[in-house]
Order: C-alpha cells, then sequence, then structure tokens
C-alpha cells in the first residue's frame, strides 16, 4: 500500500511497526524549522538514492526487523 500525507499522519503508521519500505522525498525548499519525522530511533537499511535535475532527492530505505 503506497500511502501519500503529512507527519502526523506518516508518525502514525509509523507506530503501527507495519511498514516495510521507506521513500522520502526531499525538496530543496527552506520553510522554517520543519517537523521531525522520525521520534524514535529506528533501523534503517538504504537501497536506493535519485536525485533530480531540479534538485528533489528520492531516498529508497527497508525497515529492518526489530531483533
Amino acid at each position: 500500500m503506497l500511502a501519500h500525507g503529512g507527519v502526523r499522519f506518516a508518525r502514525s503508521l509509523i507506530e503501527t511497526g507495519l511498514i516495510d519500505e521507506y521513500r522520502l522525498v526531499v525538496h530543496p525548499v527552506v520553510l522554517g524549522d520543519g517537523e521531525r519525522l522520525f521520534t524514535k530511533p529506528l533501523t534503517l537499511d538504504p537501497v536506493s538514492t535519485t536525485a533530480f535535475s531540479r534538485g528533489t532527492v528520492v531516498h529508497v530505505f527497508t525497515a529492518r526487523e526489530a531483533s
């Protein structure tokens, strides 16, 4: 399932522990301090990074199983 939303929506999904892949799209715009996406440490493994000509970068991570 693909879910789009803001930080609060994303946090509610992260807290379930059911997310197996994170695709973070970073836009080169500064609009203040912003909000933290992750409130607790997570173990993520990098999969790929794609940079686009206008500065946007997409990072893909997989979530490592808790041991």
